[in-house]
């Protein structure tokens, strides 16, 4: 059976793929970019006429742990194309005032020349948890200037991925979708979203939550979002339950599939939404193989023997009744 897919061309790792040590790319080098045309050879080229591929993305999860990247392309040896980058945006914000960039950022630089050449500047760690919703900035003169500082330079390599990866794709192939990235929820705010429109035919945030606010994205950007790893009741680790980003623990069946029937619901009668995939494991995840403290339960068991489960037969009923939700969409003050 022919079934639409979309086609990752992996040019970006997800924080967990890394291996001990290995770093994420300068995405501003000539070796990186010519690491896109690489694998757009290798992704796109045999796909180009498939009429199943919905379109293209760049990784799942990519840009978490943006923090890391960051100071990873601030680290970088003097001269290389990331760290000049980022070096001169700082300098262009502060309008070449190094005094009071040291202020800001309680640093002792003689000039932004040694920002460029000297002692590598890093960001704190509780940017970390302002952009994850279970922080405040800390309370201290320059500490909003800092973050904003951050999403700035941030926003420069989130859109020098997807200008590098759309102008290559688009060489080669100019009827697929481009999806970009399939990010985390608190990774893009709106603003980033638009820079990034013009190198995106789809939005591809991470879900529908409080944390995140799917809507003024496609109002504001004019594109459609598909749904790329939509919640339905993850068992979460306890340390993170009860943030702002974390729904909490769903462990029995009864609440999983209440949860996949309503969200599915909603999601296919909204008329920016053009599509999702649910979060969910092919597999019960053990405990002691998991990130996840008690495990993740799944539509098979560990050993691969399928589940005799309700939440089987209401994902595919839903799934089922999803085509037809579609063609009766919601109004504004319903959705809302």
């Amino acid at each position: 059976m022919k079934i639409p897919h979309a086609i990752q061309v992996p040019l970006i790792k997800h924080a967990v793929e890394l291996a001990p040590g290995e770093k994420r790319p300068d995405v501003f080098s000539e070796e990186y970019r010519q690491s896109v045309a690489d694998k757009v050879a290798e992704y796109v080229l045999p796909n180009q006429a498939n009429p199943w591929v919905l379109g293209y993305y760049y990784g799942f999860g990519c840009f978490m742990r943006k923090d890391s990247w960051v100071n990873e392309t601030l680290a970088r040896e003097p001269g290389s194309q990331g760290r000049q980058y980022f070096s001169d945006i700082l300098e262009d914000r502060y309008n070449g005032d190094i005094g009071l960039f040291n202020r800001v950022y309680q640093t002792t630089y003689g000039s932004f020349d040694d920002l460029r050449r000297g002692e590598v500047l890093g960001y704190p760690q509780w940017i970390r948890g302002v952009l994850s919703g279970y922080a405040d900035p800390p309370n201290r003169e320059g500490a909003d200037r800092v973050l904003a500082d951050f999403e700035e330079v941030f926003e420069e390599l989130a859109v020098q991925v997807y200008k590098v990866a759309f102008e290559e794709i688009r060489r080669h192939d100019k009827n697929h979708m481009i999806l970009g990235g399939y990010v985390k929820d608190m990774t893009y705010p709106t603003r980033t979203w638009v820079r990034l429109a013009p190198y995106l035919d789809v939005l591809a945030p991470q879900d529908l939550s409080a944390t995140n606010p799917v809507r003024d994205h496609f109002r504001a950007t004019g594109k459609p979002a598909l749904l790329s790893d939509q919640e339905f009741g993850n068992v979460y680790p306890l340390s993170v339950q009860g943030t702002p980003s974390t729904p909490g623990s769903v462990p029995e069946l009864v609440d999983r599939r209440v949860l996949y029937d309503l969200e599915a619901a909603r999601i296919a009668r909204d008329p920016g939404l053009i599509g999702v995939s649910f979060c969910a494991c092919l597999f019960d995840q053990s405990h002691w193989n998991s990130t996840y403290d008690r495990g993740q339960p799944g539509f098979y068991t560990i050993d691969g023997n399928p589940k005799e489960t309700d939440l089987l037969k209401v994902v595919t009923r839903v799934n089922a009744e999803m085509l037809e939700s579609v063609r009766s969409p919601l109004d504004e003050a319903s959705i809302d």
